[in-house]
């Protein structure tokens, strides 16, 4: 089983990584959707000193995140524990993720050179600004 993690506000499109209101995580078995779960964001607004953390630990158990938006520090942590992190073909969660299905490595590695943070966001001290690495 395979859980691959997507960012929403409402359960249909993607929004950006830190600031999604909710995660949608799906398990993959055999190529298809076996289960879905939402998991709340604990800190939406990103103001928490530790916003990196708690967002972190809502997909730590994840192998895959696909998302369109994301900052540099999150695509560093998320690759730093392991998780692969997929640009998005669609701003459709359901379009994202009939894609996945359809095959994997149909989707590019996230780059850190194009990931973005949140409009107006100010860097909190939950991350090491150098090496992107959550100090958790």
């Amino acid at each position: 089983m395979t859980r691959v993690a997507l960012p929403t506000n409402d359960g249909h499109s993607l929004a950006h990584f830190g600031v999604a209101r909710t995660y949608a995580i799906y398990e993959v078995e055999a190529g298809r959707v076996a289960h879905r779960q939402e998991r709340a964001n604990p800190d939406p607004d990103h103001q928490a000193p530790n916003h990196h953390k708690l967002v972190l630990d809502q997909v730590r158990d994840c192998q895959v995140v696909i998302a369109e938006h994301m900052g540099p520090p999150m695509v560093r942590s998320l690759q730093h524990l392991g998780i692969r992190v997929l640009r998005a073909p669609s701003l459709s969660l359901a379009e994202s993720v009939q894609a996945y299905l359809r095959d994997p490595d149909s989707l590019r590695d996230f780059s850190v050179q194009e990931a973005a943070p949140p409009p107006g966001h100010a860097p909190h001290g939950d991350h090491d600004e150098h090496d992107g690495h959550c100090e958790a």
